[in-house]
């Protein structure tokens, strides 16, 4: 039998060379038809206001270094359906807000972010993943990009990821909040892979102790490449905290410094699962009851440690 042959999307641009012509309504138009999306709004940077977009397609928005997408601190700003990809280049976005999870974007198909920005958002509720991005089944690929000033309600200030793949090229994790784990990345599931970034003054802002990852919590496959976590905090693993036996953690040619915990493990804990450590420096960090460089605490795994320069000091829970 032959089959049907399908069209390739038509590219779209939003716009008629004036900043008037281009809003909400004009973009979401662009983005049903799918392909490429432009701007032509004029010469100088515009802010548009948008409505929470639903991506049930493969489009490409390209806002040429000059478009902001302004949530307004109300609404999400895109889902992106399973089967379905979102890519997003040379753009803003910036005050989404969603009462549950991803408070810009959550993700269940495949998502791209180019050198591009995501700001100021919100994922609010007591438990809420995701300030920026929440990720669940599907892939996240982030590059040359910057999520800054974002929080979650519980976890993953930067990035929740409960399954599915992350990817994270070249770019920097900035200043991102959540109450009880993974301040930058919250990795709960499936694999990620961090190469040539930096994950920075990101937080954990929970009460008392047990709030661990102030950069990174992972039980899932966590790889670190060649990356900087640095001036982290939380009032346990300020830096990097991996649990479960089905985990694993693998940190090569990085940098873990001047990361503070209120209580332990100012830069690393290593649980339960398999955790390699390679040519990594880890220094300066501190905490203020035990275990200011590394901790290791795990009941049921392995640890290998190979070139690397830290301060240890192994915690023998009771």
């Amino acid at each position: 039998s032959v089959g049907l042959l399908r069209a390739a999307p038509t590219d779209a641009v939003v716009g008629a060379g004036r900043p008037e012509s281009c809003d909400g309504n004009a973009l979401e138009a662009a983005l049903a038809v799918g392909g490429h999306v432009t701007f032509n709004c004029g010469a100088d940077p515009l802010t548009i206001t948008v409505n929470t977009m639903v991506i049930g397609n493969n489009v490409r928005v390209d806002g040429g270094n000059l478009i902001t997408l302004w949530g307004e601190g109300l609404r999400q700003i895109f889902i992106v359906n399973s089967g379905a990809s979102l890519f997003l280049k040379n753009i803003v976005l910036t005050d989404g807000h969603w009462d549950g999870n991803g408070g810009a974007i959550t993700n269940y198909g495949n998502l791209i972010v180019q050198n591009s920005t995501i700001y100021n958002s919100v994922a609010t509720g007591e438990g809420s993943q995701g300030g920026a991005i929440y990720n669940e089944g599907g892939s996240v690929t982030l590059r040359l990009s910057t999520l800054i000033n974002n929080s979650a309600g519980l976890i993953g200030g930067g990035i929740a990821s409960v399954s599915g793949t992350v990817d994270i090229f070249n770019s920097t994790i900035q200043e991102n909040q959540a109450l009880r784990g993974g301040g930058a990345l919250f990795i709960a599931g499936g694999v990620a892979t961090i190469e040539d970034s930096r994950l920075l003054e990101n937080s954990l802002t929970g009460e008392g102790t047990g709030n661990f990852g102030g950069a990174i919590y992972n039980t899932g496959s966590t790889t670190l490449r060649r990356s900087t976590v640095q001036y982290n905090t939380a009032s346990d693993a300020a830096g990097v905290y991996t649990q479960g036996e089905a985990s694993s953690l693998r940190v090569e040619d990085s940098t873990i410094s001047d990361n503070v915990a209120s209580s332990g493990a100012g830069g690393i804990a290593l649980g339960d699962g398999v955790s390699v450590i390679i040519n990594t420096t880890v220094s300066g960090n501190s905490a203020a009851v035990f275990a200011g460089g590394v901790e290791v605490g795990a009941n049921n795994g392995s640890q290998s440690f190979q070139n690397v320069t830290a301060e240890f000091r192994q915690f023998i829970k009771k």
